[in-house]
């Protein structure tokens, strides 16, 4: 069976850049429609204008191949193309939800646990099942044959909403945790032992009952917000969805109060921020918890100074000071305060941080610092629902 298509991608953001480049490295001729002529100069050179990993891999090894290219002509784009995605605001003949993460996209498209297309036409769905042949198939180099796909076949509007439910029921999951975490501070339990002992539970798994400071970026505030307008224009009230986004903003401003509580006077304190990206292995800040965080210390006269691997400045911000490593970040600092749970930031030398450190606040935004080690180099820990004491008991005792 010929798989090869000719795939036009129109609109080359992060979802059609990330659709281009991995249709093309399955083997199908891809061309990705932009008109921006920046993002398009950039796009042809083989790299793409924002971070994720391993996508300027695909690109020019795309480019280089001859199976991807990228072109602000429409007409050529469409006469070369059997089967198009519109990576744009929106119409479709085919609905083909996306269910990429970032800092994982390349991985989600390629070895995804679903892909789902819905119209009513099925000699089109057809024809786009088709083009993700080898992915269903896991048959293109790289896939895994035994852990292949489910394709689910449905109408447009289920496998919309299919979408919208799917990121809606992650961010509630999120800030149930989250709730749970504050009912922890309360009770002086600690809620990475809850939700470990809560996800071991095979109905509720651990996935996504990490608390911290609740999550951000561009999907699921969206699609939680989408899901909530849809219900309240045929009359219903979506308390669940409503009370998900507001118990997320709380998070935020719960960061901010128990900084005020330890600094007081908030008003001259230093205050560093270990990550701006909404979250590890990306340089997006849409919706990142970090731009309210500095934003209320700012507003509330803190001197506010910050660290990211990808992220050196936020353009709500530009009086944010950025420095250029985790260290740096802390010298002279009252508190610091991660935000971000980047990879390189979870072995830190406390030691280290403490002897820059003017204070000795170590406020854990993602309760991914081992506290203990914290402590050790003399230094004040609180996370998000962690109790103000370790356990008495080793969890693996009980």
């Amino acid at each position: 069976m010929d798989i090869k298509h000719g795939i036009a991608v129109v609109g080359s953001g992060y979802v059609g850049t990330v659709v281009a480049a991995c249709m093309a490295s399955i083997g199908h001729d891809v061309i990705g429609l932009e008109i921006n002529e920046e993002k398009l100069a950039k796009l042809q050179s083989g790299s793409s204008y924002f971070y994720e990993p391993g996508l300027d891999d695909l690109l020019l090894s795309g480019i280089q191949s001859g199976r991807l290219s990228f072109t602000d002509d429409y007409e050529q784009a469409m006469r070369e193309s059997e089967v198009v995605f519109l990576c744009v605001d929106r119409f479709s003949v085919v609905s083909n939800p996306e269910f990429l993460r970032e800092g994982s996209a390349v991985k989600d498209f390629l070895h995804p646990e679903r892909v789902v297309l819905g119209g009513s036409n099925q000699a089109a769905i057809d024809t786009v099942a088709r083009a993700y042949g080898p992915i269903l198939e896991q048959s293109f180099p790289g896939g895994n044959p035994t852990d292949r796909p489910t394709l689910v076949t449905t109408d447009r509007s289920t496998a919309e909403t299919i979408k919208y439910a799917a990121n809606a029921f992650l961010a509630t999951k999120i800030s149930f945790i989250n709730e749970i975490a504050e009912i922890c501070e309360w009770v002086n339990a600690d809620v990475k032992e809850v939700a470990r002992a809560m996800g071991l539970d095979s109905r509720i798994s651990s996935q996504f009952l990490q608390a911290g400071v609740g999550w951000g970026g561009s999907c699921f505030g969206k699609d939680v917000e989408a899901l909530a307008a849809t219900a309240r224009a045929h009359g219903q009230d979506p308390m669940i969805l409503d009370a998900t986004r507001r118990v997320n903003l709380r998070q935020r401003n719960r960061v901010v109060h128990k900084l005020q509580s330890h600094l007081r006077p908030l008003r001259g304190s230093r205050v560093a921020l270990l990550g701006l990206a909404f979250k590890p292995e990306t340089d997006d800040i849409r919706d990142a918890p970090s731009i309210t965080v500095a934003k209320e210390l700012m507003d509330r006269g803190a001197i506010v100074r910050a660290y990211d691997p990808l992220v050196k400045q936020i353009p709500d911000l530009p009086t944010l000071q950025t420095v250029s490593d985790p260290y740096a970040v802390a010298e002279r600092a009252d508190a610091l305060v991660l935000i971000t749970e980047w990879e390189e930031l979870l072995d830190l030398d406390f030691m280290e941080i403490a002897e820059k450190m003017r204070g000795k606040l170590v406020l854990d935004g993602r309760n991914a610092f081992d506290p203990a080690r914290v402590r050790s180099a003399g230094l004040i820990y609180e996370g998000m629902g962690r109790g103000t004491e370790p356990p008495a008991v080793s969890p693996e005792r009980w």
